[in-house]
């Protein structure tokens, strides 16, 4: 299984993320998603609403420090898959993404996997590609 794991400050774009997450044509994963700041329960309140027993929410205690590297291990504490996977709040994912993740952790003795992605601003597109000897 894949932990797919956010942590996040807001709810603006998690509806956008869970639907790509939603259109997963492997749906063997679980999404471990740590609220924090301000608006933490409006975040958890969001995502007991959609109830979807994947979605595991750890609302980030205020002794955790609010930077991105604490809110990155202490989601990752919380992941119980054999891959864990960041993906942030601002994210969303082709649909065949978690099957590729899997077959990636299956052909590989890989400990880091990561992807190509599409950087998407208004009036612009990059896209990221990396080297086959990657």
């Amino acid at each position: 299984m894949i932990s797919l794991f956010t942590p996040t400050h807001s709810p603006d774009r998690l509806q956008r993320l869970y639907n790509s997450l939603k259109e997963q044509t492997n749906p063997s994963f679980e999404w471990v998603v740590c609220p924090n700041g301000p608006r933490k329960s409006e975040i958890v309140s969001f995502l007991e609403g959609l109830g979807d027993d994947r979605i595991k929410i750890h609302p980030v205690p205020s002794r955790v420090p609010v930077y991105a590297g604490a809110l990155k291990r202490f989601a990752c504490e919380r992941c119980e898959g054999d891959l864990f996977v960041e993906v942030d709040h601002d994210d969303w994912l082709a649909p065949t993404c978690v099957s590729k993740l899997i077959i990636g952790m299956r052909m590989t003795d890989a400990g880091f996997l990561f992807s190509e992605a599409i950087g998407m601003q208004e009036g612009s597109v990059t896209v990221e590609t990396y080297s086959p000897q990657y």
